[in-house]
């Protein structure tokens, strides 16, 4: 007899109307299974993500959201030894296990309270966390955590506030009084395994969709993307910014749905809900961006987390920041929707970048091609984003990129070697959407040359060196009070490396007063362009940064 769940996997990327109706029949054949094996539920849990991703009827898409819920009674139906083992999975009522950081484990507690636990069984050095623990207790408390003849157990039975609060939670308090930046460091200095039993309604892979406006339903296979991403690219996406409660909703949504896949990106740990975009790029892909509070915000990079949805469903998710309208690309696909109409999902994705951000150049480095990244090597990076129109910087890894081309042209059916392609990687690769590109800053050299001012004006001085800093740029851009002191205190070092800050243009001035502002407002989406604006600045700087 054939296997529902195999035959549904062979058949979800396959689309008009025989498919769809050889889908809904399955997924009704599947609904009536009393029982799964653990190995088919995590394959069923794949293909229901992308059914409900790519639905090409309404009548699938109603099957796989009747068997979602179906999942977790599977899953609960199994014996624990082997639900044991579908650990990491995501799939419902197992558990996900993860050295999560501060501000992430604090969200998810607060979302799934509870369901959340260090996993003491995984954790092979208390040290660390027994040096943090004691630096936040008082004097007296100290020898409780240093006497070898008790363990943690004890310690945190008498720490806990009452029997129902979890040994996480209390740890967790325990290090809330700190100072943001110094609570995250000794934290996640420890190193601590955390369990996430994803028992309730919600934390699921699968569970985890959100509610769109309307479903675009797919009813043929996609066509292929070809030729020049110019004209796709121009055409501005449908934006909409969230209100902040909606927006403190979608960032709850899309830090949960990476932690489940055991992934986590800090700026999105720091999500600002005042600042969360949702470009609709049609077909049903919505391209999210989530910037940070500005407590959290860089001095020149303005930081986003993208995290794309196909009807609702989270398919990939990258960071993406911007500086003088350069962007370097970055964009991770989860493995059921890898191969499917991946180019064009990148070029929706550099469609929003460039309308939402103002990015007019995509770059990627060496790494990304493979420089000491065998994904990138085994994915061949380097065609994936040749066809998307990237060249590299080097004009010896475009000679070689022409020849191995017409080879290929010659060969039927060949490939470029993995030895090619580590040859190609040796080079950054570079998309630019205008005329004249902009040029990437070095901000690596750039904050070297604010650590040598520090040394040489400041004498090493840091806190001298940011008072100092600050007092300078006040004065010299007529600041007053405007500008929060910590958003100040950020910018002022890079500013002060333009020698003719206080003596240019009163436009160029203004410009960077109004940058400084950006980089302090609820939203960050206009720092660059006023960035960008201030073009002797710009300047000034990448002559303070250069080798």
């Amino acid at each position: 007899m054939r296997d529902p769940v195999r035959a549904l996997t062979a058949a979800v990327r396959t689309f008009g109307p025989a498919a769809a109706r050889e889908k809904e029949r399955l997924l009704v054949e599947l609904a009536g299974r009393a029982r799964l094996s653990a190995a088919r539920l995590v394959e069923l849990q794949d293909a229901l993500l992308f059914l409900l991703a790519h639905p090409d009827a309404p009548a699938v898409r109603a099957g796989a959201l009747r068997l979602v819920p179906r999942l977790r009674e599977w899953a609960e139906g199994l014996p624990a030894r082997r639900r044991a083992r579908l650990a990491d999975s995501g799939l419902a009522a197992t558990a996900v296990v993860d050295t999560w950081g501060y501000p992430l484990l604090a969200r998810l507690v607060r979302l799934f309270p509870r369901d959340l636990e260090l996993d003491w069984d995984t954790l092979e050095d208390t040290g660390p966390l027994q040096a943090a623990v004691a630096r936040t207790l008082l004097g007296a408390e100290v020898p409780g955590v240093d006497d070898v003849t008790l363990d943690w157990d004890d310690w945190l039975a008498a720490a806990r506030e009452g029997p129902e609060q979890r040994d996480l939670e209390a740890l967790l308090a325990l290090f809330a009084p700190l100072a943001p930046a110094e609570r995250e460091a000794r934290f996640d200095g420890c190193g601590l395994p955390v369990r996430w039993t994803l028992a309730r309604a919600g934390s699921a892979r699968a569970e985890q969709l959100w509610p769109v406006p309307e479903v675009v339903f797919q009813r043929r296979a996609p066509r292929p993307l070809r030729g020049s991403l110019g004209p796709l690219v121009r055409r501005p996406p449908r934006v909409r910014r969230l209100a902040p409660g909606e927006g403190a909703r979608f960032v709850d949504f899309a830090a949960a749905a990476l932690a489940v896949r055991q992934s986590e990106i800090r700026p999105l740990s720091h999500g600002n809900p005042q600042d969360v975009s949702l470009a609709d790029c049609g077909d049903g892909l919505t391209v999210a961006l989530v910037g940070v509070v500005p407590d959290y915000r860089e001095a020149l990079e303005s930081l986003y987390t993208a995290l794309l949805l196909q009807n609702g469903v989270p398919i990939a998710y990258g960071p993406a920041s911007v500086s003088a309208a350069c962007c370097e690309l970055g964009l991770n696909l989860f493995p059921e929707f890898r191969g499917h109409a991946t180019r064009r999902i990148y070029a929706q994705y550099v469609r929003a970048l460039r309308h939402v951000l103002g990015a007019r150049l995509f770059f990627l480095t060496p790494y990304g091609m493979g420089v000491g990244n065998p994904e990138a090597i085994a994915a061949g990076s380097f065609w994936f984003y040749r066809r998307l129109g990237f060249r590299p910087t080097s004009a010896a890894v475009e000679a070689l990129a022409r020849a191995e081309e017409r080879r290929l042209a010659h060969q039927r059916g060949a490939r470029s070697s993995r030895a090619m392609l580590l040859r190609l990687a040796n080079t950054s690769v570079r998309l630019a959407l205008a005329r004249p590109a902009p040029e990437p800053l070095a901000l690596g050299r750039i904050g070297l040359a604010v650590t040598r001012r520090i040394a040489t004006v400041h004498a090493g001085d840091r806190e001298r060196a940011r008072r100092a800093d600050a007092r300078l740029v006040s004065r010299a851009l007529d600041l007053g009070r405007r500008i929060p002191r910590a958003t100040l205190e950020l910018v002022a070092p890079v500013l002060a490396l333009d020698p003719e800050l206080a003596r240019g243009p009163r436009a160029e001035r203004t410009r960077l007063a109004r940058f400084l502002a950006a980089k302090a407002a609820p939203s960050e989406l206009g720092a660059d362009a006023e960035l960008l604006a201030a073009r002797g600045f710009l300047a000034a700087l990448r002559r303070a940064a250069a080798p």
